[in-house]
């Protein structure tokens, strides 16, 4: 075998064909280097046909930078090709170039802002505070995920149904949660897109600051291969206590039912996200219907150890202040006793406020009725006071979690 085709057989590829694109599915098959050819589909609750440049690029979010090879049998324009190139950073190769093809095909002058929506607490705030007009676009994976679509589908979203997920198509990238807005992106002229990603996920966003005022992106946009402009700010400033009171303010009668939608019992993230609930009705004084997991006969699978997420030790000291180190400790292990008289001697009361180090990252077209939306349910910007206790309670968190003393050393 010469060199050249040796050494182009030994790289990570990945190949989708065999396309049957028709009004509202889109079947094809996939192949990975070393593993059984799969037969994908895209199933859309709306008659529409996106363009293959769309196809493609929602198509390699599955594929994020995994791969040296990734190749389409399909015909795309130069634009659609640069994106993935770049996306990727992997040698993209198609059908066809057509250099006369538009990637952009509106229908209309109104351009649409869309929120990618699971039904979690986490989107389900941000639906409550964006725009009225907000489209919301959905993932069906079905299967595993059953529970999550019987809800959402109470708001009627454009939705998307696929198997990728089971087929585990979803571990090369995060980017994979914007394939329905890419698809339907045409069709509803979506010029505005967001994700409900909050505070407490993400490492980058305890690196802001008080004086952090202005717009800043820490981290490889998503959107730097579509033509949406990114609004996830929305809920970026916001914890997930925040979500909790914002959906507990705007829809106390869907609180139950989102609660099931989030995971199984005896999970983490349901224990988790049912406690903070019971905290906040607790503390407003909110008669909302829920249900508290029966931890007995579900016990907690898989706890965290603290210092190895970021959400779960930030989370698990406001769950100490307010339920105790036993609640805490279902969910987080290895919490030091330390903790207890650390949170003791503050108020944490920026954990039910809003960060006001994103204001400046919502579009100032949105900005006004976002902050009165948050006002609305009682969330207000941090004081002074709060930034100093957030401050401490970073330093804290940092002195067990790796990551975020590495990243704020880094600074």
């Amino acid at each position: 075998m010469p060199e050249q085709m040796q050494s182009d057989s030994l790289k990570k590829s990945i190949k989708f064909f065999d396309f049957s694109i028709t009004m509202g599915e889109i079947h094809f098959k996939c192949l990975k280097s070393g593993e059984e050819v799969d037969d994908l589909y895209f199933k859309f609750s709306h008659k529409v046909i996106p363009s293959n440049d769309l196809i493609s690029i929602a198509l390699s979010t599955l594929c994020g930078k995994e791969y040296e090879c990734i190749e389409m049998d399909l015909v795309v324009s130069r634009d659609a090709l640069q994106k993935i190139e770049q996306f990727t950073k992997a040698e993209v190769s198609f059908t066809d170039v057509n250099e006369k093809i538009k990637q952009n095909n509106i229908k209309n002058e109104e351009r649409a802002i869309a929120l990618s929506f699971s039904g979690g607490f986490d989107s389900f705030a941000a639906y409550c505070v964006m725009p009225d007009d907000t489209k919301l676009v959905s993932l069906d994976f079905g299967h595993w995920f059953q529970r999550e679509a019987d809800f959402f589908m109470q708001f009627k979203p454009y939705t998307v149904q696929t198997n990728f997920r089971r087929l585990k198509y979803d571990r090369a990238s995060w980017t994979f949660m914007g394939v329905a807005a890419i698809l339907y992106s045409d069709f509803l002229n979506i010029n505005y897109h967001a994700f409900g990603s909050i505070f407490d996920q993400n490492i980058e966003n305890f690196l802001r600051n008080k004086q952090d005022n202005t717009y800043s992106n820490y981290s490889e946009s998503f959107f730097q291969h579509t033509d949406m402009i990114d609004v996830s700010s929305f809920a970026r400033g916001l914890t997930e206590v925040v979500t909790v009171m914002i959906v507990c303010f705007y829809k106390p009668e869907m609180v139950k039912d989102s609660l099931k939608s989030l995971a199984a019992q005896g999970s983490e993230k349901l224990y988790r996200k049912s406690v903070l609930v019971d905290i906040v009705c607790t503390r407003y004084n909110l008669k909302i219907d829920y249900e508290m997991p029966d931890t007995v006969k579900y016990p907690i699978k898989s706890p965290y150890e603290f210092g190895d997420f970021i959400l779960a030790d930030f989370l698990a000291l406001y769950v100490i202040k307010h339920r105790g180190i036993d609640a805490a400790s279902k969910t987080v292990t290895g919490i030091p006793s330390e903790a207890v008289v650390f949170v003791n001697n503050l108020s944490l009361d920026f954990y039910e406020k809003l960060n006001p180090a994103f204001i400046m990252d919502i579009p100032i077209i949105f900005r006004s009725q976002y902050l009165d939306k948050l006002k609305n349910a009682g969330v207000t910007p941090y004081s002074d006071k709060d930034w100093d206790e957030f401050y401490i309670v970073r330093d804290f968190i940092s002195k067990y979690n790796k990551k975020l003393k590495k990243a704020l050393n880094n600074e």
